[in-house]
């Protein structure tokens, strides 16, 4: 995973104080976890075990709770790309930069709705089959989908 910098200005979010305690760590476990382009997984089982695994007291439930309770909040978008559902971190390239060219995680599709209320950025999608951004991200998308696939998650 990338080395990522939470600014202390975190601690004064109004965001984060309007959501649950549990909310606001799987948030900074998604500020963490999430790609380049703030993108991740947003299916409850899989996040329960890639970013709780250590955790008995976190259900699934736990987890549903709290990403519909950062969606609220509009701090993450949730979508569907190729039968999966992820999430886009909301603001992302405001406090973080992308080094890697591509993302890991398919881009979410704007619909009229979103297009008028947010502005569209130019970064590109994971659609270049020949750049494949840097080989440990590379490394980091390959354990993922060999996790999800086995289907222990």
């Amino acid at each position: 995973m990338p080395n990522r910098y939470i600014r202390d200005s975190i601690n004064m979010s109004s965001s984060l104080a309007a959501v649950s305690i549990l909310s606001e760590v799987l948030f900074i476990h998604l500020l963490l976890a999430a790609d380049d382009y703030g993108r991740f997984l947003a299916e409850p089982q899989a996040l329960c075990g890639l970013l709780f695994s250590m955790r008995t007291d976190i259900s699934i439930e736990n987890i549903t709770e709290a990403l519909q309770e950062l969606e609220n909040e509009g701090m993450i978008q949730r979508y569907q790309a190729d039968k999966r559902t992820y999430l886009q971190i909301v603001k992302w390239s405001k406090y973080q930069r992308a080094r890697a060219k591509n993302s890991k995680f398919p881009a979410p599709v704007l619909d009229a709705v979103d297009t008028c209320k947010q502005m569209q950025t130019n970064a590109p999608d994971n659609d270049n089959e020949h750049d494949h951004g840097s080989e440990h991200d590379h490394d980091n998308a390959d354990s993922i989908n060999a996790i999800m696939r086995k289907g222990s998650l």
